[in-house]
Parts: structure tokens; sequence; C-alpha cells
């Protein structure tokens, strides 16, 4: 961080910030989304609930599940809520298996 002209406090916050992800405390506490993952509108990713798992599928079969900016942008905005969704424990990360890969 010094390199780059960051200085200790802003260290700090970033660890402090990976540290809360790692730990599984958001920086706000409050866990009350109720989030319908089925029904929730995405272009390149699905999300499904199976027991308390939320599954996120890579989805652009034709394209071999290729890697996008929209797929990032809506795997960023999902991790964010699921973040906030007292009803997910676990998130697995797939790709839809019609693609042929995980990723491409």
């Amino acid at each position: 961080f010094e390199r780059q002209g960051l200085g200790d406090s802003h260290c700090h916050a970033m660890s402090k910030q990976r540290l809360s992800f790692i730990s599984g405390e958001a920086l706000d506490p409050e866990r009350n989304a109720d989030i319908d993952w089925a029904s929730y509108d995405l272009q390149h990713i699905t999300c499904s609930m199976d027991d308390r798992v939320l599954v996120i599928q890579l989805s652009r079969p034709p394209q071999r599940n290729a890697w996008t900016e929209i797929m990032r942008n809506e795997l960023i905005e999902v991790i964010d809520l699921a973040q906030r969704d007292r009803k997910v424990r676990v998130i697995l990360l797939t790709g839809n298996p019609e693609g042929g890969a995980f990723c491409a």
C-alpha cells in the first residue's frame, strides 16, 4: 500500500474490511434481506437456493460460459445481496453444464 501512496489508515480500513468479509461479518450487520433467488432478474448468471446453499451458475452455454463484464457486475451484486440474506450460509459457484466448461 505504501508504494501506491496509501497511508496507514487506508491500509487498516482495507484489512478490517477483508477480515470482516472472511469471518462472515458484514460491515453492515443487518442481515434481514429476503431475496427470491429463483426469480431474481439476471442476464449472464442464474441463482437458486438448495437448503441454505446459494448456487450461482455462470450461464452462457453457447459461449462456454465465457466471462463478461455483465457477469462480473452481476456476481458482485449477488454476493453483496447474499451477505445480507440470513437464509444464505454457503455460496457455491459453478458453470452451466451445457456450456461444457466452468468458464472460458
